[in-house]
């Protein structure tokens, strides 16, 4: 038998890392959809034809700009955590005690 197959499995997505790269996967898609829908629907709904629609226009800009600075690399990052925890929980798993 080959060394390869002796050692087993150096990644394992069980438990927290599946649960983390799910979480990271939703706030990217969510913020893609964000960013894509909120504009859209504003304009389609015709909010900033009045001077109050103004108002509620700038607001509404001001958080899709947060959300498309914020949540997109918060998804990346909770997608690259997942994968270090995965690599680190199957070397635990492999490694003597």
């Amino acid at each position: 038998m080959s060394d390869v197959a002796k050692k087993g499995k150096a990644f394992s997505m069980d438990g927290a890392p599946r649960t983390v790269i799910i979480w990271g996967i939703a706030v990217s898609v969510c913020a893609a959809l964000l960013i894509v829908l909120v504009p859209a629907v504003a304009d389609w709904a015709a909010i900033g034809a009045t001077s109050q629609g103004q108002e509620a226009r700038v607001a509404i800009e001001l958080v899709v700009r947060v959300l498309r600075e914020v949540a997109g690399p918060i998804g990346a990052a909770l997608i690259g955590a997942a994968l270090v925890m995965g690599f680190i929980q199957g070397r635990a798993k492999m490694e003597p005690r």
